[in-house]
């Protein structure tokens, strides 16, 4: 079985390719990791990219605008080696929108533990994010979204280290 599988393009979302999206939800809550990339926030319309996110994989997770924009690592994000991707990168990316604090690899707002002069920032359990890059656990798996829509060089980092996350098989301990 693959350690992660990276879906490059936005066939998963259409009707034809129902059963494979089906095997690859079943592989994600057994354990495996999926990664919508590459070419994915290209070809991807909204609302079948929304229906396959609420139907298939239960997340509240919808699509949200295109930006240009510098953004910051995530330091909370619960499952991925930060440390080994770049701390802030600069892309023209589609977004996810409602993304949990802890599922938020990059924002284009510095998250982490402190902010400003040693305060904790306040968020509730509930408050949700927009991110042009995510990474969550379903079932026993995890899945990722990375929106670059230009192939920026530090996106491949990301994409690697979304593969080899914390809990993987691979993962360096």
């Amino acid at each position: 079985r693959p350690f992660a599988i990276v879906l490059a393009d936005d066939a998963v979302v259409h009707e034809e390719y129902r059963d494979i999206l089906h095997l690859l939800v079943d592989y994600v809550e057994y354990g495996g990791t999926a990664i919508f990339a590459g070419l994915f926030s290209t070809l991807c319309r909204d609302p079948q990219v929304d229906a396959m996110l609420t139907n298939a994989w239960r997340l509240q997770w919808r699509t949200g605008p295109i930006k240009h924009d510098s953004f910051f690592v995530n330091s909370e994000a619960s499952t991925l080696l930060v440390d080994h991707i770049t701390p802030k990168y600069t892309m023209k990316a589609l977004h996810m929108r409602h993304v949990a604090a802890q599922d938020v690899v990059y924002s284009n707002k510095k998250m982490g533990r402190k902010q400003g002069k040693g305060k904790k920032p306040q968020r509730s359990a509930q408050a949700t994010h927009e991110t042009p890059v995510a990474f969550t656990r379903v079932g026993r798996g995890h899945i990722g979204f990375v929106g670059d829509k230009n192939a920026q060089h530090h996106t491949s980092h990301v994409v690697l280290a979304m593969c080899f996350h914390v809990g993987c098989v691979m993962h360096p301990k």
